[in-house]
């Protein structure tokens, strides 16, 4: 979520503060790559260059830090992907917006109107996606797992539908379904702190 995000806003602010350079067409089509590739293609690449060929990461297993970097760079892909395009729409409708022309009017610094007014603006839309991007990732750690040979929640969620073990499959589904419920609330409970026009009146 970390990378994925980050990575993901700073690449859209790129792409909308240098519309129709270089930057900019190089970040949207390198988005629409990512997102249309799916997690399953990129892991195996992932393995066959860095792992097999170069040896610069273990193949699968999770044994230490070194292990947990491809399948981190695998689920954050398609975040980077999707958080750039969001935040690059978002960016250039804040762009035409009267407060943004009057910070231009007043002679403030572009790199101040971009920090003060167009990305925190901009990125509040963002927020509640939050929510349906930890899901996303949840649900594609399922094929990360497999693949990496990593012990986790997914692969013995995908363990137990292959051997018919209901009881595990029942359970692990009300913890996901738990998970997520309770992800959505803290992500719409941040969503009300840092815009209080949403907030529930007393």
């Amino acid at each position: 979520m970390l990378l994925g995000v980050s990575l993901g806003l700073a690449l859209g602010v790129l792409a909308a503060v240098k519309k129709g350079s270089f930057w900019d067409y190089l970040v949207v089509a390198l988005s629409i790559l990512l997102i249309s590739v799916p997690n399953l293609v990129f892991a195996l690449l992932l393995q066959q260059v860095f792992a097999g060929k170069l040896g610069w990461f273990p193949v699968a297993q999770w044994k230490g830090f070194a292990y947990t970097i491809l399948p981190t760079l695998t689920l954050a892909i398609g975040s980077i992907a999707g958080k750039t395009r969001n935040m690059r729409t978002l960016m250039l409708e804040v762009i035409s917006e009267d407060y943004v022309k009057t910070a231009k009017a007043k002679g403030l610094s572009s790199s101040r109107i971009v920090w003060s007014h167009q990305i925190r603006n901009a990125i509040i839309p963002m927020i509640p996606s939050l929510g349906m991007e930890i899901v996303t990732i949840l649900m594609g750690s399922f094929v990360v797992e497999q693949i990496f040979a990593i012990p986790g929640i997914g692969a013995y969620f995908v363990q137990s539908i292959q051997s018919l073990d209901y009881t595990m499959t029942l359970g692990l589904t009300v913890f996901f379904g738990v998970f997520v419920v309770s992800a959505n609330f803290v992500i719409d409970l941040i969503y009300g702190l840092v815009d209080p026009r949403i907030r529930v009146a007393k």
